[in-house]
């Protein structure tokens, strides 16, 4: 096939997508596609995208800091600096994979390049709890510098290891000697 992506994409996001893809999705695939795919991949026709391109559009990507300003001074981007994130580029690559799925169900192309290619993997951020010191000093700063109304939360976040949404939800029937987070349980 001679259409190149760009063409197919277009095709793909006006006529077929919205038929066979929730709104929200859709959405989150729209961004991604204009912002990444296209500009990396989108003057390619179909047939000749091939997994090293695939892998070279997750390159990219990663490199890619995530905030805007820095994206057009590549060479000055400062250390330190946080880059898009691996499940953006997992989008992007989700994003891609069922576009050109479609396009092989068309007959434009025989085989899907991301099918080729290992799906890019979240990063998994090692959590960081805070020391029984730096909690007692949390407390007593606010204790002597804050409400109590900030006191008595940061307690609860601390003291229980409950979310912020089920602290917040808390109602006044559940709160005696003991918090009670029962409502908040579920089975997963």
């Amino acid at each position: 096939s001679g259409t190149t992506l760009n063409e197919w994409a277009t095709h793909w996001l006006d006529r077929i997508a919205p038929k066979d893809i929730k709104p929200r999705t859709l959405a989150g695939y729209k961004t991604v596609i204009n912002g990444y795919v296209l500009p990396t991949l989108g003057k390619k026709t179909l047939g000749k995208i091939t997994a090293q391109d695939v892998r070279r559009m997750h390159d990219v990507m990663a490199a890619t800091p995530k905030d805007p300003k820095l994206r057009d001074e590549r060479s000055l981007i400062p250390e330190g600096t946080v880059m898009l994130s691996s499940t953006y580029v997992l989008l992007a690559h989700n994003a891609l994979s069922v576009m050109l799925s479609a396009a092989m169900r068309e007959g434009k192309i025989s085989a899907n390049p991301c099918d080729m290619v290992n799906r890019p993997r979240k990063r998994k951020l090692e959590q960081q709890a805070l020391t029984l010191q730096q909690s007692m000093d949390l407390l007593l700063y606010l204790r002597t510098h804050r409400s109590h109304h900030e006191l008595a939360l940061w307690s609860c976040y601390l003291l229980t290891g409950a979310r912020r949404g089920e602290i917040i939800g808390l109602e006044w029937d559940r709160v005696t000697d003991s918090l009670d987070l029962s409502w908040q349980l579920q089975r997963i």
